[in-house]
């Protein structure tokens, strides 16, 4: 996952309101759980360090008895609106390598905040490269089909079959208003 979808998944938590690094933890694990995202302290201080030294979250200190104080943050005007611009930024995608849907999955669910056209920017070259691999997996397998072993066959089929209900998603996601 690249560093733009683990700062839309931290600040995208960050809408439903402020939280110390450790409550926020809970909500991306109680909403992503590890399918898409681990979130460790290591990647996360440093990430909300530099999220508020770039105006995007704010924290102040909270006194607590007997344990350490916590510091909470809210997001910025600021946060927000980087926030959006991260979430309608279509994904970096490598020339000949079907892109990761996982982090198109992290754009997705905060799609509420863009506009249709934003959404559709996102979504195309997605949609556009999983039906050129559907393509050629149904190629493959109409040319070759009779030729595999039975395990290149039942993985071809597989990655058709999910290459096929990805496009079906792409597809639904593309309709709605």
């Amino acid at each position: 996952m690249g560093k733009v979808e683990t700062d839309i998944i931290i600040l995208g938590h960050f809408i439903i309101g402020p939280a110390h690094g450790y409550e926020l933890k809970r909500r991306i694990d109680r909403s992503f759980g590890n399918t898409y995202i681990n979130i460790i302290n290591s990647l996360l201080y440093p990430r909300l360090a530099e999220m508020e030294s770039n105006g995007f979250i704010e924290g102040h200190r909270e006194m607590q008895e007997k344990v350490p104080d916590k510091k909470v943050y809210q997001i910025t005007e600021s946060g927000k609106k980087r926030f959006k611009q991260m979430v309608a930024t279509p994904v970096k995608m490598k020339k000949g390598v079907l892109p990761d849907f996982m982090d198109f999955t992290v754009h997705a669910v905060f799609f509420s905040g863009i506009t249709k056209k934003e959404r559709e920017r996102v979504i195309m070259p997605f949609y556009e490269a999983y039906k050129a691999g559907f393509e050629k997996g149904v190629d493959a397998l109409q040319n070759y089909g009779q030729k595999m072993d039975r395990y290149s066959l039942i993985m071809t089929q597989a990655g058709v079959d999910q290459l096929g209900r990805n496009i079906e998603i792409f597809e639904k996601l593309l309709k709605m208003d």
